[in-house]
């Protein structure tokens, strides 16, 4: 953490990530700076030559409003397009929540950025913080249609990928099962799977019905919400890691039924010599 000048902070690069700011949280902040709050530190990113500020702009604003010349701020060597993006997801995460404009405005950014516009819908939503149902949305009313390639992060590196069409599911044909507990198991899998798809519908119901609502909620209902979201995250977690479970279970079981059937043969065969 260090000092920096307030006149040698760039905040015209972008990385506003909010369409305006509030006032009156700028006011608030800045009597209780004077009454000797301590705020968290802003985020700046240098490129070597300019100061963006990437989080902190009520913050900035209100030590202006106070007529300081510095500003603490946490300090990372980067570039404007890393300024940015920490801007969309930063903001998002803490603080005064994003309006539903502030999110039109971040995810219509990211879309129209020569460097972002290719990234799959699941990528931006995760860097504006919104759902990847969201930027879907804006993109077909944005474009009209989807990018012939998507770009996302894998283990650090940056992986292209083309769009592949969506095809009409084919019915496979059924395998007849060998035995009742084969049957068994596959029901039980068939059932967590089933089970497992709904809520995660149902959790992306919610966070679609909150990325359209959230901004004129009351606190209560924005707590509820959360938890909602929370319990049904725990849920699709738990069931999926007994889906893992049975799936071990059932493939083990099919391997001793496999290696059962090779004894059962070969002592048929010593009984028939």
């Amino acid at each position: 953490m260090q000092l920096v000048k307030l006149d040698k902070i760039r905040i015209d690069c972008g990385t506003q990530s909010r369409c305006k700011l509030d006032e009156e949280m700028i006011n608030d902040y800045a009597e209780m700076m004077q009454e000797g709050a301590e705020f968290p530190a802003v985020h700046i990113i240098h490129d070597g030559n300019n100061y963006y500020l990437a989080d902190g702009f009520h913050r900035y604003f209100a030590n202006k409003k106070n007529g300081k010349k510095e500003i603490k701020a946490d300090v990372v060597n980067g570039t404007l397009t890393e300024a940015i993006l920490y801007s969309k997801s930063a903001n998002g995460l803490h603080g005064k929540p994003f309006t539903r404009e502030d999110k039109i405005k971040n995810v219509t950014e990211m879309i129209e950025h020569f460097e972002f516009g290719d990234w799959s819908d699941r990528e931006i939503g995760r860097r504006c913080c919104v759902s990847g149902t969201f930027v879907a949305k804006m993109r077909k009313q944005l474009r009209g249609d989807k990018p012939d390639t998507v770009k996302f992060k894998r283990n650090g590196k940056e992986i292209e990928m083309k769009v592949k069409e969506s095809k009409p599911k084919t019915e496979k044909p059924k395998k007849e099962l060998q035995s009742t507990a084969d049957e068994d198991q596959s029901v039980i899998i068939e059932m967590l799977q089933s089970e497992v798809a709904r809520l995660s519908e149902e959790n992306q119901g919610i966070q679609d019905e909150l990325d359209i609502k959230y901004y004129d909620a009351t606190p209560e209902e924005k707590v509820r919400a959360m938890q909602t979201i929370d319990e049904l995250r725990d849920e699709v977690r738990k069931l999926k890691i007994d889906l893992v479970a049975v799936k071990k279970s059932r493939d083990q079981f099919m391997t001793e039924n496999a290696e059962l059937k090779k004894t059962v043969a070969a002592l048929n065969k010593k009984l028939k010599k």
